[in-house]
């Protein structure tokens, strides 16, 4: 499509490089704003591969989503017009109605994007159910800053925190979980057709690129990874669909490879194992990490930051689906 052709060809830090000066942190590259005019000292402005984020005035989105704001375009659409003829870029050709089905899911990513927005703002209130949600986040080891570089919320309720879910660096959906045990249900999602993409997606934060991710089931599992440094994609509590499935090996033909991380439940076993299995010769099965928790989410918050070694080297020892039938034979 139109957005995901400007995102594979166009690097955002160069594009961000022509309005201000870059420092390189490591997994940020960082800058003072250059869409307005900061109230910090400090640059605010972060550039996480293909996707940005502005600590000071909230900016956020991909190539196209700063040419946009840069230059005050009325659309995605034009700014992704102006952008290509700048780079010489040649967007796929599309017929009124392929257009229209593009601008249209630009539309649901956007209203998603500021419903997102709205409930961080409220995550960063005064109110007591924002500090409850914002208790709990920090239970699970996530800081403010990743409160913000995930865009977590709380509900107009305040009775959930509330997930973007996203997908290739835009909102697609997003998704609620319950402060407390006794509210059913805990997880609510969207509907099918109230994804941007009018399906459930892959949850990842990034655009797909030929490397090594973590599969893991839950939400706060792919979000513990991604504080962690390690790429990885999530399914949601449903597991993979068929459609995400073959997402998956779409990547895998493209240079993808995959490490699953199973949940230590009978459930969380047998959709490893299935997993496993249509994923070959793609996917490796990474040992149970140590302790008493159920998953990844639960060992980062007993381990914090200590633990991405320890989940670095068990993925080093995975195996996939034959070496793991010849052990059993």
């Amino acid at each position: 499509g139109v957005y995901e052709t400007l995102k594979a060809q166009i690097d955002l830090a160069e594009l961000v490089g022509q309005f201000a000066e870059l420092e390189d942190r490591g997994n940020t590259k960082d800058c003072f704003c250059p869409i307005n005019e900061q109230s910090s000292k400090n640059p605010a402005f972060k550039i996480y591969d293909d996707s940005f984020y502005c600590f000071s005035c909230e900016a956020h989105g991909d190539v196209t989503s700063f040419w946009k704001l840069i230059h005050g375009f009325a659309s995605n659409w034009d700014a992704a017009q102006d952008l290509a003829r700048k780079y010489n870029i040649e967007l796929p050709q599309m017929d009124p109605e392929a257009r229209k089905r593009y601008e249209e899911r630009r539309q649901r990513e956007e209203g998603w994007a500021g419903a997102a927005q709205a409930n961080h703002e409220r995550l960063l209130g005064g109110s007591a159910s924002a500090r409850k949600a914002r208790e709990y986040l920090t239970d699970r080891g996530f800081t403010e800053e990743h409160w913000r570089r995930f865009q977590l919320g709380v509900d107009a309720a305040g009775q959930r925190v509330t997930i973007p879910y996203w997908s290739g660096g835009q909102i697609h959906g997003q998704v609620a979980r319950a402060l407390g045990d006794d509210l059913v249900p805990k997880y609510l999602y969207p509907k099918a057709d109230e994804f941007a993409l009018k399906r459930r997606t892959l949850f990842m934060q990034d655009s797909p690129r030929s490397q090594e991710y973590l599969l893991v089931e839950g939400f706060f599992d792919q979000l513990a990874s991604e504080a962690l440094g390690i790429p990885a994609i999530a399914a949601g509590s449903a597991g993979f669909s068929k459609e995400q499935t073959a997402d998956l090996l779409d990547m895998a033909k493209k240079g993808a490879t995959f490490v699953i991380s199973r949940d230590k439940d009978e459930r969380g076993r047998e959709r490893a194992q299935d997993m496993l299995e249509k994923l070959y010769p793609y996917a490796r099965l990474m040992p149970d990490l140590p302790g008493d928790g159920k998953d990844l989410a639960d060992f980062y918050r007993e381990h914090g930051e200590a633990a991405e070694e320890e989940i670095r080297d068990l993925m080093e020892e995975g195996e996939d689906a034959v070496e793991l039938a010849l052990a059993r034979l």
